[in-house]
């Protein structure tokens, strides 16, 4: 796991609602795609890495002024306040394959799709650094020990896309059906939307093996 410090006003559109917009923001917009992630051959623009990357997302202390003027000036007073899964990343080139609602966050030039996020309950306090940075042991405990908030905001598990209360599934990803996908290269992507999964390894450009759920359970 690594930390991403974001800056102000971002880091609460991950987790709050910001009347001007109609989802909450689940991309992260970056001059570089994060390390491990390959193109997928046969695409363009979209980038993918087995399992994706989970990060701990930090609220540092500078401000982005074209936020403020965007949203406004939002903050949650600094520190660790959730863990988010990059599921992929995609360049202006496939803006197309994000969900409707994150378009109007995205500006690229990549923009890394925020997955399974857990906001907690309190932000832990830390001070951040630069680009992926590493995180501590301690900062580690504190953030398993500190209980996530109840939110039942109803946002997608796997593209980050709004939800029904309670689900953790958007109903395209849902209808795109939930695979299990295997190269024999030993790269996998487990239970991700038939429609993110690639035809072809990005790592060796073997044909995947697609399997449902039900058949990889024996169902």
């Amino acid at each position: 796991m690594r930390g991403l410090t974001l800056k102000r006003p971002w880091a609460a559109c991950f987790v709050r609602d910001v009347p001007c917009m109609m989802e909450r923001k689940r991309v992260e917009n970056r001059g570089w795609k994060p390390p491990g992630f390959v193109e997928v051959s046969g695409t363009s623009g979209l980038y993918v890495k087995d399992d994706g990357l989970w990060l701990l997302l930090h609220e540092g202390s500078g401000v982005d002024k074209v936020g403020v003027e965007m949203v406004g000036n939002l903050s949650l007073g600094g520190g660790v306040f959730a863990s988010a899964r990059v599921r992929f990343v995609v360049d202006r080139r496939a803006f197309g394959l994000l969900p409707p609602g994150q378009l109007k966050w995205a500006s690229g030039p990549f923009c890394w799709l925020m997955c399974d996020l857990t906001e907690l309950s309190k932000p832990v306090p830390y001070k951040g650094a630069l680009g992926l940075w590493r995180v501590p042991e301690a900062l580690h405990l504190a953030f398993r020990t500190t209980p996530p908030v109840d939110d039942d905001a109803g946002f997608c598990d796997y593209c980050g896309g709004r939800a029904a209360p309670g689900k953790r599934e958007c109903d395209a990803c849902a209808a795109s059906g939930l695979d299990d996908s295997f190269c024999g290269c030993g790269a996998e992507w487990l239970g991700l939307p038939a429609r993110f999964v690639p035809e072809r390894c990005p790592q060796c450009g073997a044909v995947v093996e697609r399997r449902s759920r039900k058949e990889v359970r024996g169902e």
